[in-house]
């Protein structure tokens, strides 16, 4: 398998004991691989095999991917002065997808409040800012929402950008 693209469908989320689960049927290259099932109770996830040798495929592209180095909090685990390589799982590949589609469905929701909103933040960050004006944005004169806009930028942090799509449309420089 050179590349596998993963979707995950009938996803299910659940509040369990150790925090969030997810029950998901894995669809690997457009093919039904199997239904993961993490009961969040701490433990493993489970697997219910549709197709074995897909699964076997699935495993040995996870484990043919690069070592990643073990961090906690953002901060590598070292031994001996080394950071401490981690090999990639189908968990990790799966968990990805997952927060990926997460991210989406949020995006979804924020782009549309652009229409009332202004809204800023570090790309891809969780965190973010958002300012609502009363009236869709396109009420409002052109020069009084530059001057708004140039106002908050003023105070962005590094690396902080509008996320609305719609400023250029507006006539409006983020």
């Amino acid at each position: 398998m050179d590349k596998a693209i993963i979707t995950l469908k009938n996803v299910k989320t659940f509040r369990g004991t150790e925090g969030h689960g997810l029950n998901a049927d894995v669809y690997v290259n457009g093919q039904k691989c199997c239904l993961i099932m993490d009961a969040a109770d701490g433990g493993e996830y489970r697997y219910e095999l549709y197709n074995k040798e897909l699964f076997k495929e699935f495993e040995a592209y996870a484990k043919a991917q690069p070592q990643y180095p073990m961090e906690f909090d953002g901060v590598p685990y070292l031994k001996d002065g080394k950071p401490v390589m981690m090999d990639v799982t189908i968990d990790q590949l799966i968990d990805a997808e997952f927060d990926r589609m997460e991210k989406a469905k949020e995006m979804k929701k924020l782009e549309r409040k652009f229409d009332n909103h202004l809204i800023w933040g570090i790309p891809g960050a969780v965190a973010y800012t958002q300012v609502k004006f009363p009236a869709s944005l396109s009420k409002y004169p052109t020069d009084k929402l530059q001057a708004a806009i140039d106002k908050y930028k003023v105070n962005f942090k590094p690396g902080e950008v509008f996320w609305n799509t719609n400023l250029e449309a507006l006539k409006l420089k983020a």
